[in-house]
């Protein structure tokens, strides 16, 4: 991030890591409030993760200045990078170790098997790349989302307030 104001530093820049460690409730904003006046701006969780979906709809990739400045979990910056991208080779999510599930095959036809996982603990939702909810259709550990066209989505699982998201691909 960078420091901007009345009586900036003569050193503005300022790592993520370090934001989430001085200002822990703005790690999700785009700026935050320092002292004299300033203000710090930066890209939070929430930004990091439209932008990866952005780049996964539009772009060739994602760059990352420098991996030293990301904060720790939970408010890692490549850790959300990493569960929005999600990968069409592996599909095991390990954003959180209570949550090792598999999701298979992917890509697929619309129909996918979730793996480790008692699916009536979890709560499954369906984002297309606009963030738009979708229907979905989950029996016993089965996903059918058939019905939709071919594309990227997203499914963001949530098992005691904790959150994955799998990137999935309908051909």
């Amino acid at each position: 991030g960078y420091e901007f104001g009345p009586s900036s530093p003569s050193q503005y820049a300022i790592g993520f890591n370090t934001i989430a460690a001085t200002y822990p409730s703005a790690v999700d904003n785009d700026q935050v409030a320092s002292t004299g006046g300033n203000t710090i701006y930066y890209n939070g969780v929430f930004t990091i993760a439209d932008k990866t979906s952005l780049a996964l709809t539009s772009a060739g990739g994602i760059m990352i200045w420098s991996l030293d400045l990301d904060a720790p979990s939970p408010n890692s910056l490549l850790t959300t990078i990493r569960q929005v991208a999600g990968t069409a080779v592996t599909s095991t999510l390990t954003g959180l170790p209570e949550m090792k599930i598999a999701v298979y095959p992917n890509p697929s036809n619309g129909v996918f098997t979730l793996q480790n996982s008692d699916v009536s603990k979890l709560t499954i939702v369906l984002l297309n790349t606009v963030g738009e909810k979708k229907s979905i259709s989950v029996n016993n550990n089965t996903i059918d989302i058939s019905n939709e066209p071919k594309g990227v989505y997203y499914l963001q699982i949530t098992k005691d307030n904790q959150t994955v998201i799998q990137k999935l691909i309908v051909q």
